[in-house]
């Protein structure tokens, strides 16, 4: 197969939340805030910037990378706001290996939100879709668990450790490698599409019924909005969804909403008011809630 991409346009990636664009000298004092804080660069390489040249430096070196094509990196902004609050991308692109490693650091007023996951998960599709890659790689600085934790929330799996592989600042420190494998983020891609075509029906039945019993029985919209509310969060959460120890979190949050929808099909089945047509579509959000809450039971 061939590469998809290969350097022309600067590719612009979109999340439920953020927008992952180019870097421009305008973004130079947002890059300046970033790489200035000394708690977001602490376990980068290199030290935390004291001048604004550095950023505009970056900024044109990221600019040339990417037109000699040996380096893509984006800046991170929210959907709402044009302002840089992160940067990330591909350090390396190895072609003949099909693998590349990803690096990223995100502003500290903007931790813990799940926004670099987020933006991680947007260069893994972009990787595998875009790049063909084979193999996605990560490392992260045995200090810093919250890297640790992006990368596995991103479907990355342990590869070990490097015991004190640098030297910094009198002592010596470890590497924990990290890894994403083509087939294993096509397998949760392709679990994730299934349960997702199953929140889709729940919703077009519960809307065709919403639509034809208008006032008569506002329930269906109910049923329509809370699969609805799971659907995004599996757009947002669609790499935690096959991974064991990340899919324990957000169960309840997926589970709760869809054993609901269940049991209230459930009880319109008991009632002998509907037409056949209405009794068929509320059949039909029975058994694919059904069926959801049978998958997501089955990887708990």
């Amino acid at each position: 197969m061939t590469e998809l991409f290969n350097f022309g346009p600067f590719p612009i990636l979109e999340t439920p939340r953020l927008v992952l664009r180019e870097l421009i000298q305008n973004d130079a004092e947002a890059v300046f805030a970033i790489r200035s804080d000394f708690e977001v660069t602490r376990y980068n390489t290199g030290l935390a910037y004291e001048r604004l040249d550095q950023a505009r430096d970056i900024i044109q070196a990221i600019r040339t990378g990417y037109v000699d094509g040996v380096e893509l990196r984006w800046g991170i902004t929210l959907k709402d706001n044009p302002r840089v609050i992160g940067m990330c991308g591909f350090n390396y692109w190895v072609r003949h290996d099909r693998r590349a490693s990803v690096g990223y650091d995100l502003a500290r007023a903007y931790w813990g939100q799940g926004l670099m996951t987020e933006a991680v998960n947007a260069m893994v599709k972009f990787g595998f879709e875009q790049m063909n890659l084979n193999r996605i790689e990560a490392d992260a600085d045995g200090r810093n668990p919250a890297s640790a934790r992006v990368l596995e929330k991103a479907g990355f799996k342990s590869e070990g450790v490097q015991y004190e592989q640098f030297y910094e600042n009198g002592g010596f420190y470890n590497l924990h490698l990290f890894a994403l494998l083509r087939r294993k983020y096509l397998a949760r891609q392709s679990l994730n599409a299934n349960l997702v075509e199953l929140l889709n029906n729940i919703v077009h039945s519960a809307e065709l019924l919403a639509n034809d019993l208008g006032d008569k029985d506002s329930s269906f919209s109910l049923l329509a909005r809370r699969t609805r509310d799971v659907l995004e969060l599996h757009e947002l959460n669609q790499t935690e969804i096959s991974d064991p120890i990340h899919f324990k979190k957000i169960m309840p949050k997926l589970h709760s909403p869809i054993s609901f929808v269940h049991k209230n099909s459930e009880s319109h089945l008991r009632h002998d008011g509907l037409s056949s047509a209405h009794r068929q579509l509320v059949q039909s959000i029975h058994d694919n809630a059904q069926s959801y809450l049978k998958i997501i039971d089955g990887l708990a």
